[in-house]
């Protein structure tokens, strides 16, 4: 499984995800996590379809990428959506009943989030129970 984060960032995980995938001749699951903020606070139907719509344009970007990327290595791959938050929470979840290896990226942006709350990768890296490949 790879977890994307930015359609411009990651390509290295994404290119290592192909690359372990086309050699070891195996499946690609590519896993895009729309973070669902606590609507609650939102009283505007309209400001919400809004951000979903923005949510849903980024996954768009994204999977053109792994399409134009796939060309180079020719493997079977899915492309999965995910809705849910936090975005750890929804990874973790959806791998608990799977057999596979969980590829994220790193991009270094977030530190004083990350430094307050933890960053995606790095709760992932301590709280999933599958092997995961943290690629920067």
């Amino acid at each position: 499984m790879f977890q994307w984060a930015d359609p411009k960032i990651l390509l290295e995980p994404l290119r290592h995800g192909l690359f372990l995938s086309s050699k070891l001749d195996s499946k690609l699951i590519v896993q895009y996590v729309l973070e669902t903020l606590p609507f609650v606070y939102i009283q505007s139907q309209k400001i919400i379809n809004s951000v979903i719509g923005s949510l849903e344009e980024e996954a768009k970007k994204v999977y053109d990428q792994v399409n134009k990327e796939d060309q180079k290595y020719n493997v079977v791959y899915k492309l999965v959506t995910l809705e849910g938050h936090p975005v750890t929470s929804v990874i973790i979840e959806y791998s608990e009943d799977k057999n596979f290896l969980n590829i994220i990226g790193s991009t270094g942006h977030e530190k004083f989030k990350a430094a307050i709350l933890g960053s995606v990768s790095f709760h992932l890296f301590n709280h999933i129970k599958k092997p995961v490949t943290l690629v920067k």
